[in-house]
């Protein structure tokens, strides 16, 4: 069956990742054709919030992604992918129960409540010396000055990665984003690149663990080591993967949230306004509808283990669901006024962050640094003015991120 929505150039500019503001499509998507073939991305598009609350949490769903990416490559790749799709099939978000519940306990072991509250104190520090920065400069680039800064100082620091190695870090890991939340046929475009960057973080990590083998420190890859619950622990594969996807998660997603946070806030100056009156209270809510209203993570995506019917379409066996939690965040069935920015939100039942089993590990870490950014821009009420007549997005299906933020401080 085809949908009228496929002939729009909205469409077409979607499934070559080229859409900047993919919201209008995802309307029409949720409202005439909620569960959508693409035939371009060989995959199902999930778009109503209560079919994607469900498709998170259905044990007839397996997390893999091997099909988002073996129905897309071409033949000549699929070989080349391999050590890719190996990699990122130990990704703790593409692993199915009781693995991921294995996982899940090794590394909630490791990265604890206790290390996250010792955090707190140094993310103010680096706040407050960044936002120092940004009032000197006057004319910065957000996403570059002060949301990516914050972002990789923390988790490098939380793992043990040296501060002179974070922007290789940072680099390699966005080339390898490129593939891993890639869909569809551009899938094709980054498996040299991302294989080559793989390799790179790989060895830079089996350096640091070596390193903490022989010397542990107060880090989280030192934790992981020592991590034996019950007689188990970390395979050499399963760190790396968890080093490479605690980097990856801990960072860009973060740096999103943050950098589209502050660009709503300059466009909605009387959420700004409320969010200056009153900090302490409402960075937390703030940056919960920042998520909801930009979902840096953009998709959910699952594989039958079975034939499923929903809404009347059959999902075959094998076959891939991409739960598209943007439009799922902004479903009026479930959202009053879904694309008004609303700081005071409440409730705000989101799946920013996921739900269930695979509920993002690095949340509490996101709402952490996102909750003192917010707090403590509003606190110094800084002012700004954006200095671009348009903003442009990372070409990127998976990850939702402002390629730049460039901004000026206004004086009174």
């Amino acid at each position: 069956m085809t949908s009228t929505v496929e002939f729009t150039r909205d469409y077409v500019d979607f499934c070559q990742q080229r859409l900047a503001n993919p919201y209008p499509l995802f309307d029409r998507l949720r409202e005439e054709d909620p569960v959508h073939w693409c035939k371009t991305m060989q995959c199902w598009l999930v778009t109503r919030y209560d079919d994607v609350f469900d498709n998170v949490r259905d044990p007839r769903l397996s997390s893999s992604r091997s099909g988002l990416y073996m129905d897309n490559l071409r033949p000549e790749n699929r070989e080349k992918a391999k050590p890719l799709l190996d990699h990122l099939s130990k990704w703790m978000l593409n692993v199915d129960p009781p693995d991921h519940t294995r996982l899940r306990r090794l590394v909630n072991a490791a990265f604890s409540p206790r290390m996250l509250k010792s955090l707190e104190p140094r993310i103010e520090q680096l706040v407050d010396r960044l936002l120092d920065n940004v009032c000197r400069a006057r004319r910065v680039d957000f996403v570059r000055d002060f949301s990516y800064r914050l972002t990789a100082t923390v988790i490098c620091q939380m793992l043990g990665v040296p501060s002179e190695m974070q922007d290789n870090f940072r680099a390699g890991a966005e080339i390898l984003m490129n593939f891993s939340s890639a869909a569809g046929p551009r899938l094709n475009d980054h498996v040299g690149t991302a294989r080559k960057s793989l390799k790179e973080l790989i060895s830079s990590f089996d350096h640091l663990i070596e390193s903490r083998n022989a010397n542990p420190q107060d880090d989280l890859i030192s934790a992981m080591l020592a991590v034996n619950e019950s007689n188990d622990r970390f395979s050499r594969e399963e760190l790396f993967a968890m080093c490479v996807f605690l980097f990856v998660a801990g960072h860009e997603t973060t740096m999103s949230i943050i950098s589209s946070g502050m660009m709503m806030l300059i466009q909605n100056r009387d959420q700004y306004d409320l969010l200056k009156h009153d900090p302490r209270s409402l960075a937390t809510t703030a940056m919960e509808e920042f998520v909801r209203l930009e979902s840096s993570v953009t998709r959910g995506v699952r594989m039958a283990k079975e034939n499923i019917e929903l809404r009347g379409r059959v999902i075959s066996t094998g076959q891939t669901i991409v739960n598209v939690l943007g439009a799922a965040n902004r479903d009026p069935r479930q959202f009053h006024d879904p694309d008004i920015v609303d700081i005071q939100r409440e409730p705000n039942k989101h799946l920013g962050f996921g739900f269930g089993p695979h509920f993002c590990l690095g949340a509490p870490l996101a709402r952490l640094e996102a909750g003192i950014a917010f707090r403590n821009i509003a606190q110094r009420k800084l002012e700004f003015r954006i200095t671009c007549e348009s903003l442009t997005w990372r070409a990127n299906l998976g990850i939702r991120t402002l390629s730049a933020l460039p901004l000026e401080l206004i004086t009174s």
